[in-house]
């Protein structure tokens, strides 16, 4: 459950700036926060009762290879 609660806050966290991101946490937490309630914990509460296990777990950011980093840096220059 603390773990959901980490997901939870980054969640809220980065919805401002990294919505598909923030989206993608959600659906695989399947859950719906909405944000611009004032009684955010109640939702988190509601939410934490209906956690289901999902294998349906992948990364949210793909993971960028040194490679394609020099590429970039070579364009850069």
């Amino acid at each position: 459950i603390d773990c959901f609660y980490l997901l939870v806050a980054i969640d809220i966290l980065i919805k401002p700036l990294l919505i598909k991101s923030s989206e993608k946490i959600e659906q695989m937490l399947n859950i719906q926060i909405d944000y611009w309630e004032e009684d955010i914990i109640s939702q988190i509460q509601d939410n934490i009762k209906q956690i289901k296990r999902t294998d349906d777990i992948q990364p949210i950011f793909s993971k960028i290879e040194d490679d394609q980093i020099n590429q970039e840096i070579d364009k850069l220059n």
